[in-house]
């Protein structure tokens, strides 16, 4: 592939992937995940039957503090959700012919909540070949937003039986790519791309934000890319 200027977007995964394959100094790399808790809720079961719409995102709860979203946490009504995700979450089974079918009313007796906070992020390290990885979750032992969520739910009528904690990877909010030099030292994946492309290589996906904040950051990746990609090609 040739070009003036030359965008990588493929994806935290693919990126990485793409770079490692490409640069032959590279020990690995390692990006930023959120990994949410996912708490087991009972008893929460008229407000789900309050709400005007029928998605199985039922409820969003937020805490604001100073303008700043700290704790983000979504309730899922499973009996307005597809029946391959329920079965997919509860036994990891799915099947072609339920595509479409809506999960009977009993799946909504429990009430999953998922909650983001500040302290609920990990770290994936990949080797130098993009295939291996492990995971290290931030230490979240005294997480004030947690239990802020649980104290919110109790008080909507909700009693949370157990929570856990989503496998670091498996948040899928991927971002923060850094590459791993030979001699150890990580650095952000712009910085590694323009000194070795002399700036003719940018990488413009959620790879490049350092921190996303609790709320979904779709849109706040695809306005970061729009506005790299605009400046750089004015330049």
């Amino acid at each position: 592939m040739t070009g003036r200027k030359i965008w990588l977007a493929a994806g935290v995964i693919g990126t990485a992937q793409l770079v490692l394959n490409s640069i032959d100094t590279m020990r690995g790399a390692s990006f930023r995940d959120h990994a949410p808790y996912m708490a087991y809720a009972s008893g929460l079961r008229h407000l789900l039957r309050l709400r005007p719409g029928h998605h199985f995102n039922a409820y969003t709860l937020e805490r604001i503090e100073s303008s700043h979203c700290d704790v983000f946490a979504s309730i899922y009504d499973m009996g307005s959700a597809e029946l391959n995700l329920v079965l997919g979450s509860a036994i990891n089974l799915v099947s072609p012919f339920l595509r479409g079918v809506r999960s009977p009313s009993l799946a909504s007796m429990l009430q999953p909540v998922q909650i983001w906070t500040m302290r609920s992020f990990s770290r994936i390290v990949l080797d130098a070949t993009g295939s291996r990885y492990s995971s290290h979750l931030d230490d979240a032992s005294t997480d004030d937003g947690l239990c802020q969520t649980i104290a919110a739910v109790s008080s909507l009528g909700g009693k949370v039986w157990r929570h856990n904690r989503t496998p670091g990877g498996l948040g899928f909010h991927y971002h923060d790519l850094r590459m791993t030099l030979d001699d150890g030292r990580d650095i952000p994946v712009n910085t590694l791309l323009r000194r070795w492309s002399d700036g003719h290589v940018l990488c413009s996906d959620a790879s490049i934000l350092p921190t996303i904040g609790l709320r979904p950051h779709t849109l706040t990746a695809m306005a970061t890319a729009r506005y790299l990609v605009k400046k750089q090609s004015e330049q």
